[in-house]
């Protein structure tokens, strides 16, 4: 059983919070004998990540004396990261996205599950034990997308094991943002006569709330919007300019 965080607790021992057993009378289609089932919850209040417990949290007594008991062992742990990472792909093309992990024992591996649903292993840093008996330790996985365009946006989700066998996890964003600037004329310098026309198409990888033209550093809007027919998750802005004797 895994019991996940993202605040540190100081309490030494959980506090147990322990429900009415409910009673519940059942009666089977082969035959009438009574069947008596018990239930039994427990609520974790406080708790430390520098701890891995085995507690025995129902123990159901009966007159004949043949009591029955159950253990369950919890691995308080967290891991966190950074939210959301853009990158913008005019600069980089690759990004190392990094999750922190806190708990009792070092963890034994990490992995991270891309947008596609594909699981990549990560990079498992050292662990560092907590100072003393009441701090959890820590650990860093990392894991590097390389090759980023538009499709690499998405969520990822990095994914620690434990020595018990459970696993934590947390999940991140990332927005890969970039701008493309083309023309009807194939350049980025074209040499155009006055009253010549140009078509000028910029696109901007991801959802822009909105997208506005400048002639060096002034507003320009002296131009003739387009439509642009399909822009899929992109946006598209693409605009016909006359060539004045001030362009």
């Amino acid at each position: 059983m895994l019991l996940q965080t993202v605040s540190n607790g100081t309490t030494e021992q959980p506090n147990w919070s322990l429900t009415t057993p409910i009673e519940l009378r059942m009666s089977t289609r082969s035959n009438l004998t009574q069947v008596l089932k018990y239930f039994s919850n427990v609520t974790i209040k406080d708790f430390c990540l520098c701890r891995q417990k085995e507690f025995t949290p129902a123990k159901f007594v009966f007159t004949d004396g043949e009591d029955v008991e159950d253990t369950i062992t919890i691995d308080f742990a967290a891991v966190t990261n950074i939210g959301c990472t853009f990158v913008d792909t005019r600069q980089s093309t690759s990004q190392e996205l990094t999750c922190d992990y806190s708990g009792a024992e070092a963890a034994t591996g990490v992995t991270f599950t891309l947008p596609d649903g594909s699981e990549m292993p990560g990079t498992l840093g050292s662990f560092t034990a907590g100072a003393d008996s009441s701090t959890a330790g820590s650990q860093t996985g990392s894991y590097t997308v390389s090759g980023i365009t538009h499709s690499s946006t998405g969520t990822y989700t990095c994914t620690f094991s434990l020595t018990s066998g459970a696993t934590v996890d947390a999940r991140q964003r990332l927005s890969a943002r970039g701008v493309e600037i083309s023309t009807s004329l194939s350049t980025l310098s074209p040499n155009l006569i006055e009253r010549a026309t140009i078509t000028i198409t910029c696109t901007v990888a991801g959802r822009a709330n909105s997208l506005t033209w400048y002639k060096d550093t002034t507003e320009f809007t002296g131009y003739e919007d387009l439509d642009v027919s399909n822009s899929g998750d992109n946006t598209v802005s693409k605009i016909k300019i006359r060539i004045q004797s001030d362009s």
